[in-house]
């Protein structure tokens, strides 16, 4: 089916002057593949007019203003049924003539355009012809047949509904509204095409006029002819048929070639330029030997013939970016989207004065502006946001023109709405998504990188991948044209491409470009990747082992170099081993930027002996009375009482000043406040080869609630959240190395934090704060919180009220190349576990380098950075930590003091130490982040539960969600009591900054669940991994567990596609044998199918690659619909064979199937059924709807010709269209069951539905 910009449509209208200069309609119904009576359509139309009859500016397109005939010509756009042709009673259809909105104008051509979107719901047996017919085209047409002015016009198309299944479009670009955007690849379409309203070409030239045009599916095949008289729509073009006399048009390739003359009735009255009208009508066949169009669109547009002004340029304006003509581009609807359109002047002086478009319905256009830095380049800014209604193909074409009118060539890019192209992803060191990167030897010949999705050969040529010498960046030292060279080659999400007796520069540095289109999907017109023309995108330099020495310096492009880099498979740094694999002789040095320099220290000791000479002396001895002696005593005695009031004195006062501090610290309130919490860092860009590097660090601690009070109305305003009583400046992460931290960069972090979470039942609150700070590139330090005064409850080895607390971690920014970040870890700040039972205690740990060992360590008073947890090391009595799986065992007691006073409860500090390693030999860690959270061990309440509340949903224990920067996410947190009467009062929480929560409600529909809202819209300070815990309470103030979610912000998983008919995601959909051994998927998927014995093989399609779940409790289930509480089959894909992972393809495979004849089963998913791979592995969308994929099982016992069919809401028995065929073949459903002949097909609900099928039957299914 075809689609049309610029086409004119029937309808009548009353003018009052020339003004009219082309236009179109398209149609398209909502659902094609819809069984009701009725049909919803959506009708879209565009004109062009005199600019001085409809007045148009860029702030009536923008506003969509008031846009019609000035001079009294009325609603000016009437779409009418054509009586002469058709009659439309009966069908629903009503004439209409609603105004236009204004999309562009041009004030050099005197030309405005406008386009509507209009919808009809129309009776499912409509076949009739519809359009705009009028009079008084623009003053400078003429007819065909005379040299008089022409008056008729008329654009007419088909609406013809009576196709059973799917029901045609015509060539138009609207798309199922209801369909979702990973639907659209799959849903049959029809073309595309479109013209600029008015095209400017120089007389005595050559003009070689292209108009866009494809198809959605891309089996049809695409023709365009000249409009007739006498067409199947009857008169298709009025007074202007075959009004460019000479003009040859292409079929096939859809062009217009014509050698550009004057009218000779012009020429006669000595005008200089000639007005011609191009009528087409653009159709699609089922294949090449068709000769039954299925539908078609008409275009009708301007052709301006002129002579160039004196002092014009010798060569035209032209469009040079950014996108190539005819480029295919995927955008979303709700999302906007912006391109430039840029254009040059090849002559000193000359400028763009104005561009002519014809633009898609809601996109705007900035005025022109000069591309800064150049000369003769100018552009303007496209902003468009599309709407549903425009789901699917729509054109924006443009010419530029300069001050001399001197016209450039149309340029067209064509936008697919619902559908994103296979982007290329950013290389990155080490392990990115190019290769090579860094240092590699000269005949390196074997390029590949990675997309975002499956990648394909683009449809067009012009498609290069170039690589550049730095030192020549004029031309490129090897290109291919992927359009058509062997090459390149395309493999699932990987472009490859092959450089033939390469031979590169030692020493020297080259980058890699990519055109527009370099990958392209494969629906439509093939969308194009966006152009990488960034030089510093993805860079390598070559190897030059003439210049390897001990005193040489290798100094290294800001994105590349030799790098002295952690293999993976190594327990230590190898400094033999750049990134590529070269390794280096023996007695060489690696150098990255600097110049190694020994230096030798020589201690020398020496020892001097001096001899001394002891003289001999006589002394005389002098007799002392008594008298005497008693007088020489009274003087020390009286010192000695003085000094020892004095020093007893000191002694009293500071043991008085501690036993007041001790009872102070005990005691007073304003001093018990401390409640745990961590410290974590990463760099910016670790990747980075400056002499600074900027650092992000996040912080979250947690405090008694009475001290630092917070609701919710604080977190959602981030209000000031600070402890007004005691220390408000507190917290602060301050230089804890011994040498200080002189000369790093680091300064003191003292800021008062957000409030994230609080709860009102443990008496907690949680606050956190991002600080961006810039070091020096060589800091290796120890930064940290350090304070007293835990909480009261918190007491230290010796059972007496803990002080001391150090949360500390080390930066480390000296390993060359990448800098490491720091392991992300997280938890409650509480922990609430029952006296007597053994608690298992799971923390979050994981690093974004999937290939790097995590483990987790107890805290120590003398660990790697120090005193790592003041006085609660050791807090938690016979307790064991498992380092690989981070999971504390502890059977919960209380405290022996705690019983003694007596007290029913016990509060110990846990503090770990969370770090990274190489890989699992290695022995030094690279990183480490602190944990210090509160476990709370009490005795249920009288009258609680014997089970503790559990939170059950939406999202396991563990999972791991992808999510995007400045995209708002939701997630629901559901919990369920097990005993009659018990409610959830709270939950506690722990959450990144900015996530908000929702108050709890119960669960509609059941009498034991509540649940809460995240809302979170994370910054791009936050990219990477961030973790949310949660434990419900009920009324007894009984506790469940700890439930962690970890969201990888920047990164979407591989979500399921919802299944459709006919050519859709999933299969089997509708009716399958009981026996049948082999399901297939319906879309142009690269598999490898085969069957085994009573085995069937499902396979789904998803939005990105899959992987297998790193998690057990990922099922995959199938349900019979007469007995939804239990499944008929499972696997959990965590481990079992049974599910298979491909591509973009999950398998899974049900052994010895034998489904109940007449059956109707529904699939479903667990979240994380289909999983990224990178991070924690974030997983797809659970899928819980019982409707999403369905499919029912033929009983052959009871057919019969007169037996209802009776389909599920979104499968069923139905007739198809095989591509391979001309015509429909009424005996095929879609999934081959063959249909016996005699009878007619019915489909829905009663025996007297049918359609106009050849061979029939009637099944009850």
């Amino acid at each position: 089916m075809i689609f049309l910009l610029l086409g004119l449509s029937i309808l009548t209208v009353t003018v009052r002057a020339p003004h009219y200069k082309g236009g179109l309609i398209n149609w398209k119904p909502v659902d094609p593949y819809t069984n009701a009576s009725t049909v919803q359509i959506i009708i879209y139309e565009s004109h062009s007019w005199t600019l001085s009859r409809f007045p148009c500016d860029q702030t009536k397109i923008a506003n969509l203003g008031r846009y019609a005939d000035t001079s009294g010509g009325g609603s000016d756009v009437s779409i009418a049924c054509q009586t002469s042709v058709t009659n439309c009673t009966g069908t629903g259809f009503s004439d209409f003539d609603d105004y236009n909105y204004c999309t562009d104008f041009c004030n050099i051509v005197q030309i405005s355009s406008g386009a509507l979107i209009k919808n009809m719901t129309l009776n499912r047996n409509t076949n009739i012809v519809v359009g705009f017919t009028g009079g008084d085209w623009a003053t400078e047409i003429l007819k065909t047949s005379s040299n008089t002015p022409a008056s008729r016009w008329a654009v007419v198309t088909r609406i013809d509904l009576t196709q059973k299944y799917p029901i045609n479009s015509s060539p138009g670009k609207f798309l199922e509204k209801q369909k979702t955007i990973t639907d659209i690849n799959m849903v049959r379409i029809v073309s595309v095409t479109g013209s600029l309203p008015l095209i400017r070409v120089i007389e005595g030239q050559t003009a070689i006029i292209q108009i866009p045009r494809a198809d959605w599916d891309r089996t049809d095949d695409i023709r365009c002819r000249w409009a007739s008289s006498t067409g199947a729509a009857g008169d298709e073009c009025g007074d202007i048929c075959n009004n460019l006399s000479g003009a040859n048009l292409s079929a096939s390739e859809c062009t217009i070639t014509w050698d550009a003359v004057r009218r000779p009735y012009d020429i006669s009255r000595s005008r200089t330029t000639s007005t011609y009208v191009v009528a087409i009508m653009v159709e699609d066949f089922v294949n090449t030997a068709s000769t039954i169009p299925m539908s078609s669109v008409p275009l009708q547009i301007l052709i301006f013939t002129y002579q160039p002004a004196s002092g014009a340029c010798s060569t035209k304006p032209e469009i040079i970016g950014d996108r190539p003509n005819r480029a295919c581009i995927g955008v979303l609807p709700g999302v906007q989207h912006s391109e430039r359109i840029v254009a040059s002047v090849d002559c000193a002086g000359d400028y763009i004065n104005e561009f002519v478009t014809i633009s898609p319905l809601y996109m705007t256009k900035t005025t022109i502006a000069r591309v800064s830095g150049t000369s003769n380049q100018w552009y303007i800014t496209l902003t468009w946001t599309p709407t549903t209604d425009q789901i699917g193909p729509q054109v924006f074409c443009a010419a530029p023109i300069d001050q001399k009118n001197l016209t450039g060539s149309q340029h067209c890019i064509n936008f697919v709405v619902g559908y994103l192209a296979p982007n290329l992803v950013t290389p990155i060191l080490v392990q990115g998504s190019a290769s090579p990167l860094g240092t590699i030897f000269a005949n390196q010949s074997l390029f590949s990188i990675q997309a975002t999705g499956n990648v394909y050969r683009p449809s067009r040529n012009g498609t290069y991948i170039q690589i550049f010498n730095k030192a020549n960046p004029s031309t490129p030292e090897w290109q291919a044209d992927c359009g058509y060279s062997p090459d390149c080659i395309y493999t699932g999400t990987t472009v490859l491409f092959y450089v033939q007796n390469a031979n590169w520069t030692p020493g020297a540095y080259y980058y890699i470009l990519f055109s527009s289109g370099a990958a392209s999907g494969n629906i439509f017109c093939s969308p194009e990747s966006d152009p990488i023309i960034d030089p510093d995108y993805w860079n390598f330099n070559i190897w030059d082992p003439g210049v390897s020495s001990t005193l040489t310096t290798t100094t290294t492009p800001p994105t590349t170099g030799t790098v002295t880099t952690r293999p993976i498979s190594t327990t230590i740094p190898n400094p033999n081993l750049t990134t590529t694999g070269i390794v280096i002789t023996s007695g060489t040095t690696v150098q990255t930027t600097t110049v190694t320099t020994t230096t030798t220290t020589t201690e020398t000791t020496t020892t001097s002996v001096t001899p001394t000479t002891t003289p001999t002396t006589t002394t005389e001895m002098a007799v002392l009375s008594a008298k005497d002696f008693e007088e020489y005593c009274k003087q020390p005695v009286a010192m000695t009482t003085v000094a020892t009031m004095l020093v007893m004195g000191v002694v009293q006062f500071i043991a008085m000043f501690a036993f007041f501090t001790k009872l102070d610290k005990i005691f007073n309130p304003n001093r018990l406040a401390a409640k745990g919490g961590l410290i974590n860092w990463k760099p910016v860009d670790p990747y980075t080869n400056s002499s600074s590097v900027e650092v992000i660090f996040y912080q979250a601690h947690s405090w008694t609630l009475s001290r630092l009070n917070c609701d919710q109305a604080l977190i959602d305003s981030l209000g000031l959240y600070v402890d007004g009583s005691f220390f408000t400046g507190e917290p602060f992460i301050a230089c804890q190395s011994s040498g200080g931290c002189s000369g790093t960069g680091f300064t003191t972090i003292s800021q008062a934090t957000y409030c994230t979470d609080f709860s009102t039942v443990v008496q907690i609150s949680s606050g956190a704060l991002i600080t961006k700070m810039t070091l020096n590139r060589n800091t290796n330090i120890l930064v940290g919180f350090d304070g007293s005064s835990w909480a009261i409850v918190i007491k230290d080895a010796n059972d007496n009220p803990a002080a001391k607390w150090k949360v500390i971690t080390r930066i480390d920014l000296t390993q060359k190349y990448p800098i490491n970040s720091s392991p992300v870890t997280g938890s409650l700040p509480l922990i609430r576990v029952i006296e007597g039972q053994t608690a298992i205690i799971q923390i979050p740990a994981a690093d974004w380098d999937k290939t790097d060992d995590i483990r987790c360590r107890w805290a120590s008073s003398s660990g790697t950075a120090g005193d790592e947890c003041g006085d609660i090391c050791d807090n938690l009595p016979s307790a064991n930590l498992s380092s690989s799986e981070c999971t504390i065992t502890w059977n919960a007691v209380r405290r022996s003091g705690d019983i003694a006073a007596p007290l029913t409860t016990s509060t110990y500090v846990v503090a770990i130490m969370v770090e990274d390693f190489v890989n699992t030999a290695s022995t030094t860690p690279m990183s480490s982040v602190p944990l210090q959270m509160l476990i709370y061990t009490y005795q249920p309440a009288s009258g609680a539960c014997s089970v503790t509340p559990a939170i059950i949903g939406d999202r396991p224990n563990r999972a791991c969600i992808g999510v995007l920067p400045g995209v708002q996410h939701v997630e629901r947190i559901v919990a369920a009591v097990y005993c009659t009467g018990d409610y959830i009062t709270e939950f506690i929480t722990i959450s990144p900054l900015y996530m908000t929560k929702t108050a709890k409600a119960a669960v509609s529909g059941t009498t034991n669940q509540w649940y809460i809202t995240l809302t979170w819209t994370p910054t791009t300070d936050q990219i990477g991994p961030q973790v949310f815990c949660a434990a419900p309470i009920d009324q007894n103030q009984l506790t469940g567990s700890q439930h962690c979610v970890s969201f990888v912000v920047g990164y979407l998983p591989p979500n399921l596609i919802t299944p459709i008919f006919v050519q859709g995601s999933a299969s089997p959909l509708g009716t399958v044998f009981a026996n049948h051994s082999l399901f297939s998927i319906q879309g142009k998927l690269s598999f490898t199918s085969f069957s085994l014995p009573n085995t069937v093989f499902m396979y789904v399609k998803a939005t990105n690659a899959v992987y297998r779940p790193s998690r057990n409790g990922t099922y995959i289930q199938i349900f019979n619909n007469a007995n939804s509480s239990s499944p008929e089959w499972q696997a959990d894909c965590g481990y079992s064979s049974d599910c298979i992972y491909s591509g973009q393809t999950v398998i899974f495979l049900v052994r010895n199937a034998n489904w109940a004849l007449g059956a109707t089963y529904y699939i479903l998913f667990s979240s994380g059924a289909a999983s990224g791979n990178i991070f924690c592995n974030p997983e797809s969308d659970p899928i819980t709807d019982t409707s999403y994929w369905n499919f029912n099982i033929w009983d052959p016992g009871v057919s019969s010709t007169t037996t209802t069919t009776t389909t599920p809401p979104t499968t069923g028995t139905v007739t198809t269209r095989p591509l391979s065929t001309t015509t429909p073949n009424a005996g095929l459903t879609t999934t081959g069951i063959v249909v016996t002949s005699t009878t007619t097909v019915q489909t829905t609900t009663v025996t007297t539905t049918t359609t106009t099928s050849i061979t029939t039957t009637t099944s009850k299914i």
